[in-house]
This record gives structure tokens, C-alpha cells and sequence, in this order.
């Protein structure tokens, strides 16, 4: 049968203490208990209630600590995504996208962008006196200054009418009726626990 010391009860009532309250809790019990065998009963309990922490406490406030940082590294990477993207939309308009993604690629390629055959897009062109421009000729910086500003309406026109859209479906959330996982469910979910506090939960 175990003996139980108020002061020691008391002490493991706390929320939270620290290695340096325990141990001047060790050191009351050695002072107050003099003869060997009650003070070898009080250590004991002491050494029981600390066990009793590290399999429950300070166990369940490791665990919730490693699922709040994998929550807070989950939203700023959400964060990053969101901005990364929302600069990606901003960047360019659609006249600085089309020159950074088709100068100095073959008509051909311009072409099948507007969806017009290449022949007819070459005999809409405006060329300069003297001027050869064929189906393999490069889209040069040239060709985009003479042709710039029908270019741009079409761009324009082509922004503001896209060629199909996309449908959105939105489902109705539902929902859940899984249990809480517990203690143990959190466990099972985590690894590489540190150490902390004592700490009660």
C-alpha cells in the first residue's frame, strides 16, 4: 500500500511546474522526513506522480504543440501560394504576355494563337517595302512594331471573349461523423515528439 504525503499531493495538483520546483520539493521531503523509511516512501510517491506526468501531460502538450505547427506551416504556405499567384495574375497584360511569349517564333505559331490559317494571317500583315515574309519567317521585333496596334485589338478582343469558359462545380460540404481521434488518434498521427514542461493538461 502506498502512503500519501499532503504536501506531495499538493505539489502534482499544479498545472505546470518546473525541474527546479522539483527539486526543492525533494529537498523539503529530505528535510522534513528524517527517519530513512518514510523519506524512501516520499521519494517513491514523488518519483509515481512524475510518471504519472510524462505518460499523460506533458505527452497530450507535445502532441497538440506538433499539430498547431503543422497547422501554422500548412497556412503560411497557403499564404505563399495565394500570393505567388495572385502576382502571377497582375504581372503582365495580355499584349506584354503575347510579345514575351511569341517575338522571334515563326509565324506559323502566331498563327495557330489566333486560330487563323497561316496564309491569311501573312496577308493581313502590314510589310514594309522590299519586304518577304513567308510561313517559316520569324515573328521579329520588326514584323510586331508594323503590326502592333491591330495585334492589340485582337488580343483585346480575344481577352474579353475567350474561346469557351470553364464550369465550375460546387459542391454542398457534408458533415463529418468521425469522432474526435483522442489523445491517441493525435499520437498515432505524429512523430519525433520533444520533450517539454511538466505541464497538466
Amino acid at each position: 500500500m502506498v502512503e500519501i504525503f499532503s504536501e506531495i499531493e499538493t505539489f502534482f495538483q499544479q498545472e505546470q511546474f518546473s525541474q527546479e520546483q522539483l527539486d526543492a520539493l525533494k529537498a523539503t521531503i529530505e528535510e522534513k522526513y528524517t527517519d530513512e523509511h518514510s523519506r524512501k516512501l516520499a521519494i517513491s510517491a514523488i518519483n509515481l506522480k512524475l510518471l504519472q506526468y510524462k505518460l499523460s501531460g506533458p505527452l497530450v502538450a507535445r502532441v497538440n504543440e506538433k499539430i498547431k505547427r503543422k497547422k501554422e506551416k500548412l497556412r503560411s504556405e497557403k499564404g505563399k501560394r495565394k500570393a505567388i499567384k495572385q502576382r502571377s495574375k497582375t504581372k503582365l497584360n495580355p499584349t506584354e504576355s503575347f510579345h514575351k511569349n511569341f517575338i522571334n517564333k515563326p509565324l506559323h505559331k502566331v498563327a495557330i494563337y489566333f486560330n487563323t490559317p497561316t496564309k491569311l494571317f501573312i496577308t493581313e500583315l502590314n510589310k514594309r517595302e522590299g519586304t518577304i515574309i513567308k510561313q517559316n519567317t520569324k515573328f521579329s521585333e520588326e514584323i510586331w512594331q508594323d503590326n502592333k496596334h491591330w495585334i492589340e485589338k485582337r488580343l483585346n478582343s480575344k481577352k474579353r471573349n475567350p474561346k469557351g469558359t470553364n464550369s465550375k462545380t460546387i459542391k454542398r460540404s457534408r458533415p463529418s461523423n468521425k469522432p474526435s481521434p483522442g489523445v491517441y488518434g493525435k499520437l498515432a498521427a505524429s512523430k519525433n515528439i520533444g520533450s517539454l514542461i511538466y505541464t497538466r493538461m
